[in-house]
Order: C-alpha cells, then structure tokens, then sequence
C-alpha cells in the first residue's frame, strides 16, 4: 500500500505531465487509508503557492486529485467524503467550474484516443459519471456548472466497443452513456428551475440547439 500511495503522489505532482492517466482495476480496492494521504499532500503541496500569481501551481495538484478520486468506482460514495477540502480550495481559487470542465474535456478526449488501453479509456468514461453524478445538485446554484453540463448534452459521446468489452462486468458502465447522463440531468434542472425544456431534443433540452 505504501509503494501504491508513493507512486500515485509522484504522479499526481510530476512537473512533466498535465495529464495524470488512471487505471480504475488499480482504485477500486483502495480504501479511505490509501487514498486520504494523497488528498492531504495535494492540498499541502497546492497551499504552498500563492494564487492567482503561482496560478497552475497551485491548481495543478488539486485538479489531478479530483480526477484521481473520481477515477475510482464510487459505489461507497468514498469520492465525495475525501474531495470536500480540495473543492473548497478550489472554490476559494474561483476556478472550480473551470477544473471541472478540464476534467470533463480531458476525459472525453481519453474515450475517442484509441491509442490508449481499454482499461484507462473505461476509467475515463468512470470518471465522467462520477463527476456528473456529484455536481448534479450544485448546478442549481452554479450557472457555470449547468452550462459546462449542457454543453456536454450537446455531444454525442457513444461508449465505444473496446470499452463496452472491457467493462462487461462493471455496472458503472452500464447504461446511458455521459452524454444521455448529462441530457438527463438538465431534464431534472429544468424541472426543478420551472424552465421550460424541449422534450424532443436529443441533446440539451435548454440549448440553443434545442
């Protein structure tokens, strides 16, 4: 366990990679012991720039962690219990929303790169879930949030077949896909805000696409 916790905090803060890639066969048998270590030294590592002067400094760790943490099958909800500091600091940044559309962009650009293995392609299409699944009640507060989630509405995301063979006996790829998830989040936004939604569109009922 020491050396898995050693070698996702060099990941996580290597100077020499935006783009951390996750494996959710090596996270989801890591418990709140493995994984809370990393949260703590991304939030130490982040608090000691300054932002906005140390900007991408700062962020970088915080933004990698979440990605980690959401990465991971979150079945026993163990994402959001360690992510809270880390949101909140980002909150503070004022560039939560824009961490959560990187996260998202970076995650579907992982799904469509055939170049990578099945099994991280599969953890980013865990990932996306994940994250539309825990900002769902905050976009009711968060115009930036509901955007990022209708934009994606929007797209046309398929779980491609190497994908669907690889996670055939994983439920959190059963089903809709992000963007059929997305869509049906800004039915229920709709619904809750008493906004008028286009039942016949086949991407964001609230876009301009509609």
């Amino acid at each position: 366990m020491k050396h898995f916790t050693l070698f996702l905090i060099i990941a996580l803060f290597s100077t020499t990679s935006n783009a951390v890639q996750y494996d959710y066969t090596a996270l989801m048998f890591k418990d709140y012991k493995a994984l809370s270590p990393i949260v703590q030294n991304s939030l130490r590592t982040s608090r000691k720039y300054a932002y906005p002067r140390d900007g991408d400094k700062a962020i970088k760790p915080l933004r990698s962690t979440l990605k980690l943490l959401f990465s991971r099958p979150n079945d026993d909800n163990l994402a959001s219990k360690l992510s809270g500091d880390v949101t909140e600091d980002l909150r503070s940044m004022g560039v939560y929303a824009e961490v959560i559309g990187e996260i998202l962009e970076q995650a579907e650009q992982e799904i469509a790169d055939k170049s990578l293995a099945p099994k991280i392609r599969t953890t980013s299409m865990i990932l996306m879930k994940n994250i539309l699944l825990e900002i769902k009640p905050e976009i009711l507060s968060s115009k930036d949030l509901a955007l990022k989630v209708c934009s994606l509405a929007d797209k046309e995301i398929k779980i491609p077949k190497e994908i669907k063979k690889d996670a055939q006996l994983s439920t959190m790829i059963r089903g809709v896909s992000p963007t059929d998830l997305a869509r049906r989040i800004m039915f229920w936004y709709a619904d809750q805000k008493n906004k008028v939604a286009n039942k016949n569109s086949s991407g964001c009922p609230l876009s301009k696409k509609s």
